[in-house]
């Protein structure tokens, strides 16, 4: 919303998250949800917490996004085509969120083998400010058609049962070490929902990205 502050828009969309969990709660309480809004971490801790749902029925989007838009960019810098990319984003949905280096692989390779650090750097830099770049490219409105064909992703997992792995905004309750939080981890999606978290062997450096990643998750709810 033009002219609205950070903390003006997340008060904006707190409350227009609360009342719409409420009413799903209230008129479809069999639905799984799937949270869009920004701030999205904190956004779905409050869908899940007004609905009532089960833990396996409220989920985020932005992981399906942010992975789909790192490929998109290890893509153009290697010439490998998007199904010979192997990798996930995890962690927040902003620019704490974090690209898993030690788990991408280029047409089965280690990254580091295909691309230097310093390039490696760049693009990782490059997904963290993606959507703002998008943004920048559109001079109006916010992005919308990645967004929209990864909401459509999830979905469809979830309507044909496809139990695909697909990094979505989800509850932790000790993976990770981690509790009572929604970020971004890998799930298998199906008829039911999230069935299953995959916790990924992390290096220190990621675990260290990841815990601070969700330290600033926190304090976008702490505000909410």
């Amino acid at each position: 919303m033009p002219g609205m502050s950070r903390e003006e828009l997340l008060l904006k969309n707190t409350a227009i998250v609360k009342e719409a969990a409420k009413n799903i709660k209230r008129l479809c309480p069999e639905s799984i949800i799937i949270v869009v809004t920004n701030p999205l971490d904190a956004m779905t801790f409050l869908a899940h917490k007004e609905s009532g749902l089960p833990k396996a029925r409220v989920m985020g989007m932005a992981g399906v996004l942010d992975t789909g838009r790192f490929i998109a960019i290890l893509s153009e810098a290697t010439g490998a085509d998007y199904n010979e990319i192997e990798t996930f984003v995890i962690g927040s949905h902003g620019d704490t969120m974090v690209p898993v280096l030690s788990q991408t692989k280029i047409k089965g390779k280690p990254l580091s083998d295909t691309l230097d650090k310093d390039k490696i750097a760049a693009i990782v830099s490059r997904t963290k400010n993606r959507g703002a770049e998008i943004v920048s490219m559109l001079k109006a409105g916010s992005a919308y058609y990645a967004p929209s064909a990864s909401v459509f992703k999830m979905v469809r997992a979830i309507l044909n049962d496809t139990k695909e792995t697909l990094c979505v905004s989800c509850l932790l309750n000790g993976e990770y070490g981690l509790r009572d939080l929604f970020i971004g981890v890998p799930v298998k999606l199906g008829k039911a929902g999230i069935l299953e978290i995959i916790e990924l062997k992390l290096t220190d450096a990621e675990k260290r990205d990841f815990n601070l990643s969700a330290e600033a998750i926190k304090g976008t709810i702490e505000k909410a």
